[in-house]
């Protein structure tokens, strides 16, 4: 099993989402914190799920894309 290794700054970007997304819908900001925390979660049990970040181009730095933000 991998393990999941929060940055503070990921931490807080998730918050400053969330606090954002809450002035149109508490409810929408609590789906959103919910489903990132659960896609994360899956990596510790399938940690290749994720795509290698292109930028970094390290096979055990991995990212999600979480809904289309466009």
């Amino acid at each position: 099993m991998a393990k999941i290794k929060w940055t503070p700054q990921s931490l807080e970007d998730i918050d400053a989402i969330a606090n954002f997304i809450t002035r149109d819908s508490s409810y929408y900001a609590r789906m959103f914190t919910i489903k990132v925390f659960e896609a994360v979660g899956r990596l510790e049990l399938f940690p290749e799920s994720g795509r290698v970040v292109p930028e970094l181009n390290r096979k055990e730095i991995r990212e999600i894309i979480i809904g289309n933000y466009t």
